[in-house]
């Protein structure tokens, strides 16, 4: 995605679930998102079950993403 940063990208999967998770992860990682705004996205199209949820705590853990 950086490499097209002037551009608009299409992210696509068929529900939306998953990619909300990771374009929330990533506003995270790369546009300073706090966790609040970046599960706003996720919030909009499902609610994450055990899974997806233990998996979005383990990547903001590895990266240092939980808020300040």
């Amino acid at each position: 995605m950086e490499i097209s940063a002037d551009q608009k990208v299409f992210v696509h999967c068929i529900a939306n679930h998953r990619v909300s998770c990771f374009i929330g992860l990533f506003g995270q990682l790369k546009w300073d998102w706090t966790t609040q705004y970046a599960q706003k996205p996720i919030q909009k199209t499902w609610q994450p079950d055990a899974v997806w949820s233990d998996y979005l705590e383990q990547m903001r853990s590895e990266y240092q993403l939980e808020d300040q």
